[in-house]
């Protein structure tokens, strides 16, 4: 079972100043049918003006869910529900995929400090994730204990280029 941090949505007005609670309902279609309700809470008070604080929702895990949220005032009047709103359940966070390297290729030769390395973007499998950057390194020797060159490189399209020249030594 899992256990959101929070759940936020602004306080809701009445125009009679009157306590509100609050209703949060999770499901696992976005059709929101009744077999599809994983989670919700009892009506719970929140004071006008103030956060809502943390969820006391609690459901088992799924990739995508939908939740909404009602205000109710002390004289049993029941709000309309909030525009759906969606997020990920994602327990594991999986690292990205390895880049595939093309150029230089295991074992070449690079003539001068005019060489591009070149390779083609790889994917992170987790929903809602996407890679933010790369980091390239040069080394003196195959186990990467003499590290000679290290440079972040912002991530691009498909397939992406450094040249040696602009790699920024350590």
């Amino acid at each position: 079972m899992l256990r959101p941090e929070a759940l936020v949505v602004e306080n809701a007005v009445d125009n009679q100043s009157d306590l509100l609670t609050y209703r949060f309902e999770v499901y696992t279609n976005a059709v929101m049918s009744a077999e599809a309700l994983v989670a919700q809470t009892p009506a719970s008070p929140a004071a006008l003006g103030r956060p809502l604080g943390r969820s006391t929702l609690t459901f088992p895990t799924v990739r995508k869910v939908w939740w909404r949220c009602r205000a109710t005032d002390n004289n049993e009047n029941i709000g309309p529900w909030s525009a759906t709103a969606t997020f990920v359940v994602n327990l594991v966070n999986h690292a990205p995929t390895a880049p595939e390297i093309i150029s230089p290729y295991a074992g070449a030769t690079m003539p001068d400090a005019n060489g591009y390395f070149i390779w083609f973007a790889n994917e992170d499998s987790d929903p809602g994730d996407a890679i933010t950057g790369y980091q390239l390194q040069i080394a003196s020797d195959e186990t990467f204990t003499n590290i000679l060159v290290t440079a972040v490189i912002a991530p691009q399209p498909s397939t992406l280029l450094a040249q040696m020249r602009n790699v920024a030594r350590l």
